[in-house]
């Protein structure tokens, strides 16, 4: 038998989410290949510092991560992690 315990109303956790959801700000992500030894930087959308480093490990796993930066405001104010659509 599975048992199920919820730690949170739904409703209150509901409401958690739709907070963090403001609180998002862009990070660059260095980080390295460990094949070829490649370091690569990525900016991407999160709300901590473990959610950008998660982005990078879901595309690669096997990658080093050596840096986490929060960008200021002014710099990526307009800016998307989305790519260029004629890219």
């Amino acid at each position: 038998m599975i048992e199920v315990r919820l730690t949170k109303p739904f409703i209150e956790y509901e409401e958690e989410t739709m907070d963090m959801n403001k609180r998002i700000q862009m990070y660059t992500v260095e980080y390295e290949c460990p094949i070829y030894g490649v370091v690569y930087y990525q900016n991407v959308s999160a709300c901590d510092f473990e959610e950008a480093r998660w982005h990078i490990h879901s595309v690669q796993p096997d990658a080093i991560i050596r840096a986490v930066s929060l960008l200021p405001a002014d710099i990526t104010e307009g800016y998307t992690d989305k790519p260029h659509p004629l890219s």
